[in-house]
């Protein structure tokens, strides 16, 4: 058998070279919405087992003034029109956060009512993030600005986080009570049994959900739920395993998918993410109380404008 020239291993080689680079560009064009972040980056993790949360430090960035109140926790990050986080972390008008506080405070003269609003911006999450999780800011901030990504994802992510760590209300900014409501509304009804309160955003047709997963690649097929639950607004209190559930998830899609579209972003850090989650967490559902669409309106006038959105 003739000995093979070195020009043709060569060739051999580069044609070899060449096949794996169009298997790499078929597989990457197949998986559709998948992009290779465990390879280009290390993976997000929202909790480091091998350097825990800094907890005595971490109390710091909530100063109490009642020690037994139930925190109301609500984000505000702003950014500009091209979906740019604002270097002013204050960009922004704080007359809701004003007029909130002060009615939460009116509020805790009645009786069974003890709760205290935490505005967090940039820097309180900057700083909370060093004391939770050293470079998870880096790594979230890193994502959101890749392609068609968006700061609201800091904001989907970091409300489940603060309330992992701190429990109490999450409350979308510029969301009003209705009426006479009371903030211990938003607690669980039966707190013997109860631990977990959600709201119900809306309930879509078996069709409706079939059509979702056609519609929009990053599902794949898979239909979307039926029930659809805010998180603009829910309760829990610290570590609950629940909101750990949902942590994991967002990291999950954190670390597979980039956003190509507006529904993309739903889908890794928004309110498709937690439908999924309590479909998959039947267990929970005992220790869960979800509100109605009827209950709910009179109660909250939910704010989503919808201002991140991009045609």
């Amino acid at each position: 058998m003739a000995a093979i020239s070195r020009e043709a291993w060569l060739a051999m080689l580069a044609g070899v070279v060449l096949g794996l680079m169009l298997a790499v560009r078929r597989l990457r064009k197949t998986q559709g919405y998948r992009y290779t972040g465990q390879v280009r980056d290390a993976p997000i993790r929202w909790i480091d087992p091998e350097h825990p949360p800094q907890h005595s430090e971490l109390g710091g960035l909530v100063r109490r003034r009642d020690p037994k109140a139930t925190l109301v926790h609500m984000i505000y990050l702003p950014w500009d029109r091209d979906g740019r986080l604002k270097d002013d972390e204050d960009d922004f008008d704080h007359a809701f956060a004003i007029k909130f506080e002060k009615r939460v405070a009116e509020l805790n003269s009645t009786p069974g009512e003890r709760f205290e609003v935490r505005l967090w911006k940039r820097g309180d999450l900057e700083r909370f993030s060093e004391m939770w999780c050293p470079g998870l800011w880096g790594q979230l901030v890193a994502k959101v600005g890749r392609e068609r990504n968006h700061p609201v994802m800091l904001v989907d992510f970091y409300r489940w986080l603060v309330v992992y760590c701190y429990g109490g209300i999450y409350w979308q900014y510029q969301s009003e009570l209705v009426g006479q409501t009371r903030m211990s509304a938003f607690l669980p009804s039966d707190p013997r049994r109860q631990e977990v309160k959600l709201f119900t955003e809306t309930i879509l047709t078996e069709e409706e959900g079939r059509e979702n997963g056609q519609k929009y690649p990053i599902r794949g097929g898979e239909p979307e739920e039926e029930l659809r639950i805010y998180t603009s607004i829910f309760y829990a209190p610290a570590e609950h395993p629940f909101v750990a559930l949902m942590l994991d998830e967002m990291t999950s899609r954190l670390n597979q998918y980039d956003a190509r579209e507006n529904y993309d972003i739903l889908y890794i850090t928004g309110n498709a993410v937690l439908p999924t989650v309590y479909a998959r967490a039947p267990h929970y559902h005992p220790v869960m109380e979800l509100v109605g669409m009827p209950e709910r309106d009179r109660m909250i006038k939910m704010s989503s404008n919808g201002s991140w959105r991009r045609s």
